[in-house]
């Protein structure tokens, strides 16, 4: 009997501190610190994205009572029932709030079947951003990039190091020490070329006391070769270069390494990043085409093979599925490599959070489900394009960067 009621009493005992431990975390839950200034991407964009945008985002298929949360000017339009969801600088005036914050079932959101209820923290959250003006920012990456008044940007080299120093000093740490010139040669010779330097050029380096030492070893592990073949590199795993399909029998891409010397060439000739990108997307279209001067090879074209690096399989059960997937893999690498978007979201819905309408994803979907592919003659130097189809020279003109169906 004693035993029993020791252990009782430890229940009770543990009970208590359980107890007491979820009261702790409720109240450190809403005693949570309000920002002295609420960020839509940061504090606001989550919460409509995780709670509001199944029935208010941007399907209009799944949208509710025609409110659009997503855009300001669908947050703020006059609705059916005569109010708005979101009155600027008046949280009394906007409808959304009374929504949040009703205990009535049939007229709280979001609705107690999709149990999405909003913490105090939430709610409180949102009304001081309508308090505020409730201001609907671009996505952050959309944003121009800006530093702080006073900072002395003549203390450092670029706008990239006053940046990097400002979040240094923010987070109450001190940046590093100044390279020594044994630490210099080798991370510049690593970072360039991918190769250890040698140790008579670390000699000559440290032993040289001229101020423009270091501007000429840069430049000259510029010109070294093995720079294009490293940095080459790089750019080959962005757009997942390989010489074979992958898949079952695994076969070859034909001429795969010319893509892959072409790449390096370009580099090595420190090809304008926008050429680069036009070769890529249209190179077999470009009225100037850039020819190799040792080769006479058309280096334009070679850059179309950009497309090709994709997995594929052999006879295909669904051919137009196997299409449709070579298709989206090529539309998900061109975003991926030029606009560092993921895109792919919007082949069902617009795209939450960054401006890619599904319309935009079908039209460049059109476009490259309507180009085929055959082999193109790289050795004529004498290609002018003279005979260039009138759809490709009013692409010139518009300079577009997409390839036009035949």
């Amino acid at each position: 009997m004693l035993k029993w009621v020791y252990s009782f009493r430890v229940l009770i005992a543990f009970c208590t501190v359980i107890g007491l431990g979820a009261l702790l975390s409720c109240e450190q839950e809403t005693k949570q610190e309000m920002p002295a200034q609420v960020d839509f991407n940061f504090h606001i964009k989550p919460i409509l994205v995780q709670k509001c945008y199944l029935c208010h985002g941007p399907d209009p298929s799944s949208r509710e009572a025609g409110l659009r949360l997503d855009l300001e000017e669908g947050a703020i339009k006059l609705l059916e029932s005569g109010n708005r969801a979101i009155v600027p600088e008046s949280v009394h005036k906007s409808a959304l709030i009374d929504r949040i914050t009703s205990e009535d079932e049939d007229f709280m959101m979001p609705p107690p079947s999709l149990k999405q209820t909003l913490s105090e923290h939430e709610v409180a959250l949102i009304k001081k951003w309508i308090g505020d003006g409730a201001v609907f920012e671009p996505h952050w990456a959309f944003l121009p990039a800006k530093t702080e008044k006073g900072i002395d940007k003549d203390a450092f080299s670029s706008n990239i190091d006053a940046l990097i120093d400002e979040e240094i000093a923010e987070k109450g740490l001190k940046p590093g020490l100044k390279a020594d010139k044994y630490q210099l040669i080798r991370r510049l010779s690593y970072v360039l070329t991918g190769l250890p330097p040698e140790v008579k050029r670390v000699k000559q380096f440290v032993a040289d006391e001229r101020p423009e030492a270091y501007v000429e070893l840069v430049d000259e592990y510029l010109e070294n070769p093995a720079f294009g073949e490293k940095w080459a590199s790089h750019w080959m795993d962005v757009v997942r270069y390989a010489e074979t399909k992958g898949h079952e029998f695994d076969y070859q891409i034909q001429g795969a390494w010319r893509y892959r010397d072409y790449l390096i060439r370009a580099f090595n000739e420190d090809l304008p990043y926008d050429q680069l990108i036009k070769e890529q997307l249209m190179g077999d279209m470009l009225l100037s085409p850039r020819v190799n001067p040792k080769t006479a090879e058309n280096e334009s074209v070679l850059g179309t093979m950009f497309f090709t690096m994709g997995e594929g399989t052999h006879s295909p059960v669904d051919v137009k599925k196997d299409e449709a997937d070579r298709i989206d893999n090529m539309i998900d690498v061109v975003g991926k490599s030029f606009q560092g978007l993921t895109v792919a979201c919007a082949k069902c819905h617009d795209h939450k959070f960054d401006p890619i309408p599904t319309a935009d994803y079908y039209a460049l979907y059109g476009v490259l489900g309507s180009t085929r592919f055959s082999p193109v003659p790289v050795g004529n130097s004498n290609l002018k394009f003279e005979k260039i189809s009138q759809a490709a020279a009013l692409k010139q003109k518009l300079n577009l960067c997409w390839p036009i169906p035949g």
